[in-house]
C-alpha cells in the first residue's frame, strides 16, 4: 500500500448500505484490483419521527460487523462494491470518533469483567461426581423438614 492515505469516509455500497469508516483506497496493482480497506466500519441508520406536524430526521451509527463475530475490525471491499466515497462533514467525522471510542470502551469493559468471572470460577472448589451427590443429599436432608423447596 505505498502512498495510500486513509481518511474518514462516508461509503455507499452497491447494496445502498451507508458506512462511515477510517478508509483506505487502494489502487489497482500488479497483485490485486482497486479496493477499500476500512477500519472500524460503522452502518449509518436513519431514523425518522411519526409525526406529520414537525417530521425529523436523525441518524445513528452502529458497529458494520459486531465484534461478537469479529474481533478485527478491518475489512476490504471490492470498488466496483462502491457506488460513492465522499468526506464527510465534520460534525459526522466527530460523531464517528466518540462512536468508536464507545463500542471500544464497551469492548474492554466486557473483557474485563469477562477475566473477573474466570477468576471467580478458578477460585470456587470443584467436586467430584460422589462429593458433589453427597452434597446435594445433604441439602435435600436439610430441607426435607420445609413444605417447598425454591
Amino acid at each position: 500500500m505505498n502512498n495510500v492515505e486513509g481518511k474518514v469516509k462516508y461509503i455507499r455500497l452497491n447494496n445502498g448500505e451507508d458506512v462511515i469508516s477510517f478508509a483506505y483506497y487502494v489502487p489497482t496493482d500488479d497483485v490485486s484490483g482497486a479496493h477499500y480497506i476500512l477500519n472500524d466500519p460503522m452502518k449509518i441508520v436513519y431514523m425518522t419521527t411519526a409525526k406529520e406536524s414537525n417530521p425529523f430526521m436523525s441518524i445513528s451509527l452502529m458497529q458494520w460487523v459486531f465484534t461478537k463475530i469479529s474481533n478485527k475490525q478491518e475489512f476490504k471491499i471490492e470498488e466496483k462494491d462502491v457506488l460513492f466515497a465522499v468526506e464527510p462533514t465534520d460534525s459526522l467525522v466527530e460523531y464517528y470518533y466518540e462512536t468508536v471510542d464507545h463500542f471500544i470502551n464497551m469492548k474492554e469493559t466486557q473483557e474485563r469483567e469477562i477475566e473477573f468471572d474466570s477468576e471467580f470460577e478458578e477460585e470456587n472448589e470443584v467436586y467430584d461426581d460422589a462429593e458433589g451427590l453427597q452434597l446435594i443429599q445433604d441439602m435435600l436432608k436439610q430441607t426435607s423438614d420445609k413444605k417447598k423447596l425454591h
